[in-house]
């Protein structure tokens, strides 16, 4: 305590240093004109809004809400408030009155209306205290975005809002009439469907069987690639005990979040798990081990030609696809061997054909698929050659690819 007793003494010596000789000074001096004052702060505060609205931190429920009581806060005081005259400072007197008895009325005030406890506040307190406030704000908005909706019921954008705020709450139950709502304003928007599947499936626990798994349906006819859609498609269908279906959902949902790290490296160890339960499913059912490879990775290749060069392709000649690893050695991990005749033609490259390769194709997180068509059958390139690659992919997600030959060795 005797610290803040010597740190506020310092603070009021520092404050009398500056106020003491401004009030000695005999000059006039314009008054401060309040009006542009509080057009500035409302400008700022508005900057403010308009920052926190677009990174999403509040809605546009919220924004509207508080531009509104900005603005009338604005008028009330431009309107009270006049630019005051000029004023004549204080007398040298005035200036002793105040030394003297500025710090004895700021100690004075402060023992009687200040809190000394503050000098070592509860940061917990503190913590909990602002998130109650935060907490009772919240409340606040939604109970006012709930009654406008109750005069506009057919406003779908704030269903949207009021569902999505009752979600990131944790209100789940709230949740599921809201998007009831929004689902009937818009039946064959896929999100709200998803977004209704996915509130009905948290109020139950998590439970995505039944109208959950029906709403993800219809939402996936209407949008196949719906993110949110497949990425439960895929949830519902590993809880079902049907590993190989929800690696199917999962592998179509890895492209369309291959922009998104975190995403991505999900999906990716989603895409592991089912593979895995899809081996031990299919181990468990085949009775020839040999078949057994094939069931890791099975890469469907599409080979065609472009017309310009589709002449040049005679009977006998043959057809070469292999897969390599992108800056890898030259030495392809699997290849196969056909006849090259007729093309467009589908090729299947798995376990297998992996045997110019150390190991298993699974191990190889991107690979890029080449066909080259040989006239003398031999294995190295030649000229004359036909040949054209594929874009690089991951073959744990990747179950087809196409590659044109589109080009001749000189």
């Amino acid at each position: 305590m005797s610290l803040l007793w010597l740190a506020a003494s310092v603070l009021s010596g520092i404050a009398l240093l500056i106020l003491v000789p401004v009030l000695l000074r005999r000059h006039p001096v314009a008054a401060l004109d309040r009006d542009t004052v509080n057009v500035g702060l409302a400008r700022d505060t508005k900057a403010e809004l308009e920052a926190d609205f677009a990174a999403a931190r509040i809605s546009e429920a919220e924004y509207d809400l508080a531009l509104a009581d900005l603005k009338r806060a604005l008028l009330l005081d431009v309107d009270a408030v006049q630019e005051t005259g000029p004023s004549t400072r204080p007398t040298p007197g005035t200036a002793v009155v105040l030394a003297v008895t500025l710090p004895a009325v700021a100690f004075g005030l402060y023992l009687v209306l200040g809190t000394p406890a503050a000098v070592d506040p509860d940061p917990v307190a503190d913590t909990a205290s602002d998130s109650a406030k935060q907490g009772q704000d919240m409340d606040t908005l939604l109970e006012q975005l709930a009654a406008r909706l109750a005069e506009q019921p057919d406003d779908a954008r704030g269903w949207a809002l009021l569902g999505n705020a009752l979600m990131s709450t944790g209100r789940y139950l709230e949740a599921v009439p809201a998007y009831r709502r929004l689902t009937e304003l818009r039946p064959t928007d896929a999100e709200a469907l998803v977004r209704y599947a996915d509130a009905l499936a948290m109020a139950a626990g998590g439970d995505l069987s039944g109208e959950p798994a029906r709403l993800i349906e219809q939402a996936l006819a209407l949008d196949p690639q719906q993110i949110q859609g497949l990425w439960l498609a895929g949830i519902a269908a590993e809880k079902r005990g049907q590993p190989a279906v929800a690696l199917a959902y999962w592998r179509r949902l890895a492209p369309l979040v291959a922009n998104e790290p975190e995403s991505y490296q999900e999906v990716r160890r989603f895409i592991t798990r089912a593979t895995a339960a899809t081996e031990s499913t299919a181990a468990g059912t085949t009775t020839s081990p040999s078949a057994q490879p094939g069931n890791a990775i099975r890469l469907q290749v599409v080979v065609s030609i472009d017309p310009a060069l589709a002449t040049d392709v005679k009977p006998g000649d043959t057809l070469f696809v292999f897969a390599r690893e992108p800056g890898g050695p030259a030495m392809p991990v699997a290849a196969v061997r056909v006849a090259a005749l007729p093309l467009p033609r589908e090729v299947v490259l798995d376990e297998r054909t992996a045997s110019l390769s150390d190991g298993s194709l699974t191990q190889y997180a991107r690979l890029k698929i080449g066909a080259r068509i040989s006239r003398s059958g031999d294995a190295a390139k030649h000229a004359g050659d036909l040949i054209g690659y594929g874009a690089v992919f991951d073959p744990a997600i990747a179950a087809r690819v196409s590659v044109l030959i589109d080009r001749k060795i000189p």
